[in-house]
């Protein structure tokens, strides 16, 4: 006598094609972007720090660039909050 419960079968690993070419023009427009705003935020703070680094630098140079930076880093988290909201809402409505 054979169980229905002893049986194991292997789920099914691999998706089927098309979704992935549905998901691959998406994916690498979303990487290209993610790379292109990461190398933006890099060559900006390169030339704010080669900026401090000139010898008429003053404090209050320092300041406003540093407050521009605190400025920033406040916007990229309020944006991180927001997605972080939306995709709470979207669970929540899954699991109702």
């Amino acid at each position: 006598m054979t169980n229905d419960y002893d049986v194991e079968q292997e789920p099914e690993t691999n998706p089927p094609a098309e979704a992935n070419k549905d998901e691959s023009p998406k994916q690498s427009r979303v990487i290209i972007i993610s790379i292109c705003v990461i190398l933006f935020f890099i060559i900006v703070i390169g030339l704010a720090i080669w900026g401090l680094l000139q010898p008429s630098t003053d404090t209050a140079k320092v300041r406003d660039i540093f407050i521009i930076f605190m400025a920033a880093e406040s916007f990229i988290i309020g944006i991180s909050l927001i997605i972080l909201m939306i995709q709470l809402a979207r669970l929540i409505n899954l699991l109702q």
